[in-house]
């Protein structure tokens, strides 16, 4: 399992990660681009006033780029497709991730309270 120490080794992984040999990369990169910028602005105006709604933002960018990384090693799914998925599926994938169903009720954890 790789751990990030820094903001910027998290932002390497996933611009290593994401293959550059599929067409229209340029809309997976912009995608990229946007999330990475909105976690640069989250985190330069994070306060204890806003933290909690800030944490679930970041995670659903991390949510975001994990699809992302995941979707775009298949080749049977075109950028068009990933970036629907993405923006669908996001805010359940830590469900899902921790095996539970669309439906299924979760244990109580901010986890599941993606924004």
């Amino acid at each position: 399992m790789i751990k990030y120490l820094t903001k910027k080794d998290y932002i390497d992984h996933f611009r290593e990660i994401v293959p550059s040999n599929k067409q229209n990369t340029k809309e997976i990169e912009q995608c990229l681009v946007d999330q990475f910028n909105r976690l640069n602005d989250l985190n330069a105006k994070v306060m204890p006033e806003n933290f909690w709604q800030t944490l679930l933002e970041v995670l659903g960018i991390d949510a975001k780029l994990s699809i992302i990384t995941e979707l775009a090693q298949y080749e049977e799914f075109s950028m068009e497709d990933i970036l629907r998925i993405v923006e669908t599926d996001y805010r359940s994938y830590y469900q899902e991730l921790c095996g539970y169903g669309l439906k299924a009720q979760t244990k109580p954890s901010i986890i599941f309270n993606v924004v």
